[in-house]
């Protein structure tokens, strides 16, 4: 009987050996876990275009803009000193390069500097202005989305830099976002270390933003490890040690039916 009950316990303790294994392993798992908690939903899309993004990062930030207005950006005029005048305001440019402004009506812009599209302002409006003086500004459109506390999608000059981007926005919800900041174009991430280009002050032209580029930041708020081992290893963990217990038992109690007999 002793040799019989040495044997049970042997067993017993070989599962509890492997209980207490489940156990590291979903503990490891929550660690993991709590450091790749602020990636995104679409993780598994940007791992499929790993080799893609890599191809676009090198090529689309070493490219220079040129400062020629196309299709998708915005004109910005403004006239001084009278600054409630009609030409005022902020003019798309349409897929065929055209924009329309006031009086004037369709113009053709796409292809043409700011410095020629101001002169040709200026000669278009001197019968309609007492002092044309305008000023044009080009305008790109960039969306902020996620966790931003203001996302949205924003026009902005492509000589500012990307802490005055990130500002439109209103700032990232998590004290980390701007760590957590991606930038994308046509479903590509064009890049995800974003840090370097806030600090160096360099302008979105510089780097090579374009019309309808995003940046794109989690919502999700970021957890501690007792909120990941209670959300999602917790009921896992509760799981693996009640099926441990019930097979011991079981098994126990099936050795312990056979000693009987």
């Amino acid at each position: 009987m002793i040799f019989r009950f040495r044997i049970y316990n042997q067993r017993v303790s070989k599962l509890l050996r492997i209980g207490s294994i489940s156990v590291l392993l979903l503990l490891n798992v929550a660690l993991s876990q709590e450091n790749t908690s602020a990636d995104s939903p679409d993780k598994s899309q940007e791992t499929s275009d790993t080799l893609q993004n890599q191809t676009a990062s090198g090529s689309v930030l070493a490219k220079k803009v040129e400062s020629l207005f196309k299709s998708g950006d915005a004109i910005e005029l403004a006239v001084y000193p009278d600054t409630t005048s009609f030409p005022n305001g902020v003019y798309p440019i349409n897929d065929q390069g055209f924009a329309y402004f006031p009086v004037l009506g369709y113009k053709k812009v796409a292809g043409k500097s700011a410095k020629t599209l101001e002169k040709l302002l200026k000669e278009a409006y001197v019968d309609f202005l007492p002092r044309p003086n305008i000023q044009v500004r080009p305008l790109i459109r960039v969306s902020l989305m996620g966790g931003f506390f203001q996302p949205g999608l924003y026009w902005i000059d492509p000589k500012e830099n990307l802490w005055n981007c990130i500002k439109l926005a209103g700032g990232t919800g998590r004290e980390d976002g701007l760590e957590k900041i991606r930038w994308r174009r046509s479903n590509i991430t064009i890049s995800k270390e974003l840090i370097p280009y806030i600090e160096s002050g360099r302008s979105l032209e510089e780097i090579g933003f374009k019309s309808g580029d995003q940046l794109l930041v989690t919502r999700r708020p970021k957890q501690q490890f007792w909120e990941v081992f209670r959300t999602d290893v917790l009921p896992v963990l509760t799981v693996t040690l009640s099926a441990v217990a019930s097979a011991a038992t079981a098994y126990i109690a099936y050795e312990t039916f056979q000693d009987r007999q």
